[in-house]
């Protein structure tokens, strides 16, 4: 992550911001933002003292448009798909990203808060949202990104709003992740550390009632069923959690691993099970409803 607090982000940070933006035009070509999916896998990282690359040659592939209805607001995105690589033929994936918002900086410039997206070509479809400041000269500098994870595992970042200084923002969250909210683990990764070396198992971080992703409750890259909600700090640029958003339908259909019945029959009787989609259940609200999930489900599969 990178975080640049200047004074002209500071000022713009008094607005409120609650909604998509409407915007029918790209702010950049999707390419330009290809800079980030390549550091996610080269692990160079991406040099905020330089401007994006809009590659001449990408840019001329066309950029397709798509509107849809986000919880009652309208939404776009814009996506180019990726040239094919001749050396490994085929579908090569895609650069996406939608507009959040964005702010004229009164020197000619463009400040815009991006949801973005990469595919490289696999079911993969990993997620960043990032600011960036386009200069009038057109040359666009980011200016401070938060890596996402793969669709319902910690994926489809999105922006909320502002409010006390602070910047709120979401991520997918499956299930296991709902009962575990201050994990980060990556437990895709941790699965295939653990199957190469299974001396690893060790090393697994501590989980709501020891039950494991997968094998326990459903944690699938399709498997969403809420979000994580975070809030960071304009003054520092420190990120902390501090609830979640839950869909109820999605949580109680969930069957992946041995103790998800248990959970959803606990779900579907407790408060939560009509709880709206948008409203934000605080930590202090959700931490108590872990501990009884746990009290009422240890049996399904007791600690070893």
């Amino acid at each position: 992550m990178r975080t640049l607090l200047s004074p002209l982000l500071l000022a713009i940070f008094g607005i409120s911001l609650s909604s998509h933006s409407s915007a029918q035009e790209p702010f950049l070509h999707p390419h330009c933002f290809a800079d980030f999916s390549k550091s996610m896998f080269s692990g160079e990282g991406v040099n905020a003292e330089k401007p994006l690359n809009c590659d001449p040659e990408l840019t001329k592939l066309p950029v397709e448009a798509h509107t849809w209805d986000n919880q009652g607001e309208q939404q776009t995105s814009f996506s180019s798909d990726n040239p094919e690589d001749p050396e490994y033929p085929g579908y090569a994936g895609f650069n996406s990203y939608s507009l959040f918002r964005s702010f004229e900086t009164g020197d000619g410039g463009e400040l815009a808060f991006l949801e973005l997206m990469f595919n490289t070509g696999g079911s993969g479809h990993f997620g960043l949202l990032a600011m960036v400041n386009k200069e009038a000269s057109g040359a666009a500098y980011p200016l401070w990104w938060q890596w996402a994870g793969d669709r319902c595992n910690d994926g489809y970042p999105s922006f909320i709003g502002m409010a006390n200084e602070q910047l709120f923002y979401s991520v997918a969250a499956t299930p296991f992740r709902l009962l575990n909210p201050l994990d980060d683990t990556d437990w895709r990764m941790q699965s295939m550390l653990e199957m190469l070396n299974p001396a690893a198992t060790g090393n697994t971080p501590t989980t709501l009632g020891g039950w494991q992703p997968y094998d326990d409750l459903s944690n699938c890259a399709a498997c969403c069923a809420g979000e994580r909600v975070y809030a960071m700090s304009l003054t520092n640029g420190f990120s902390r959690m501090v609830g979640v958003k839950l869909d109820a339908e999605a949580f109680k259909q969930e069957t992946q691993g041995e103790v998800q019945a248990c959970v959803n029959q606990w779900f579907s009787q407790s408060e939560f099970a009509a709880i709206e989609r948008s409203a934000l259940v605080d930590f202090e609200t959700w931490q108590p409803a872990l501990k009884q999930i746990q009290n009422a489900c240890i049996q399904q599969k007791p600690l070893k």
